[in-house]
């Protein structure tokens, strides 16, 4: 947050405090929730609840609890509905940033899931393709070596 982001009553100072809070029980329509959900406040040293000025936006950073999977949004919820921010992925990877115009609850979604056995959620159902590829690699290999070895004993 930026100097002058805020109002604030003439020798005051501000308080912003950021904490990990249960999620709202209104869920995104877009996907689940990853990882925690966070309340980002500030307050003047007079008690007074602070807002944001117009154009002045908070940059949101949010580190996800695993890299890779699906695309993470940062999300602002406003008491009844969950609001995607233009998200950027930052740092290594596994931080996910965003401008928000407006301080509140935010959490990381990932896109396209509703959690597990969902319709929306990804199957782990069937074989693992790649690990039945490798075996038979492996057998196909054996199957050779073995072969070579028998053919260089009959002579």
């Amino acid at each position: 947050i930026a100097a002058g982001s805020f109002t604030v009553p003439a020798g005051a100072s501000v308080t912003v405090t950021i904490k990990p809070v249960p999620a709202p029980s209104t869920k995104p329509g877009d996907g689940t929730v990853v990882g925690n959900v966070y309340q980002f406040s500030a307050r003047a040293s007079t008690g007074q609840t602070l807002t944001l000025v117009a154009g002045h936006p908070a940059t949101i950073v949010l580190e996800a609890p695993r890299t890779g999977g699906p695309q993470l949004t940062l999300e602002r919820f406003d008491a009844s509905t969950w609001t995607p921010l233009k998200t950027f992925q930052s740092g290594c990877g596994d931080t996910d940033e965003a401008a928000s115009p407006s301080l509140g609850l935010f959490a990381l979604i990932a896109q396209g899931s509703t959690g597990p056995g969902s319709a929306n959620a990804p199957s782990s159902a069937g074989p693992p393709v790649a690990l039945i590829v490798a075996a038979v690699i492996i057998v196909v290999l054996a199957l050779a070596i073995g072969a070579t070895r028998l053919s260089r004993g009959l002579r």
